[in-house]
């Protein structure tokens, strides 16, 4: 049985690299093949504390999806859809697409830029990662994996 986002995340993985890994057979990639496909996501991409790591992640796994890999317009416009319709989605939980304004909302000061560093348990408590990688996963579940989702995208 492959591990749950929030396995991957305890272990040290960053958020998109968690829900990538988590989710990576399903949508036809290793598990290596995710794990270095979301590292520079994190942290807001690189740890500069723009769009969620983990929104990205999920992102990129709609278009493995998705996507017919032709640079048509209509390709694109099928997989931004369905991509902002996910946005949407997150953004109605978290309040907000943007990492720094996530961390902000849950009252942890977001520094410009991250640091990664060995977080420990006590950390973990304070940052609301685990629920944003949890409502990936719950996202993912309830539209990737169900048509009735993106059929009208």
């Amino acid at each position: 049985m492959s591990k749950t986002t929030r396995e991957y995340f305890l272990e040290g993985y960053n958020c998109a690299q968690s829900v990538m890994a988590a989710h990576s057979s399903q949508f036809g990639i290793t598990e290596a093949e995710a794990l270095k496909l979301a590292l520079p996501m994190g942290g807001g991409v690189a740890g500069t504390r723009h769009i969620c790591g983990a929104l990205t992640a999920m992102m990129m796994l709609a278009s493995l999806k998705h996507s017919d890999m032709t640079p048509s317009l209509e390709n694109r416009e099928k997989v931004y859809k369905l991509a902002r319709k996910m946005a949407e989605d997150f953004a109605l939980v978290h309040g907000s697409t943007i990492c720094a304004q996530i961390l902000q909302n849950a009252a942890i000061f977001a520094e410009t830029f991250a640091n990664p560093f060995d977080a420990d348990k006590e950390y973990y408590k304070l940052k609301p990662c685990i629920r944003i990688i949890k409502t990936c996963e719950d996202i993912i579940n309830n539209s990737l994996n169900n048509p009735d989702y993106y059929e009208d995208i």
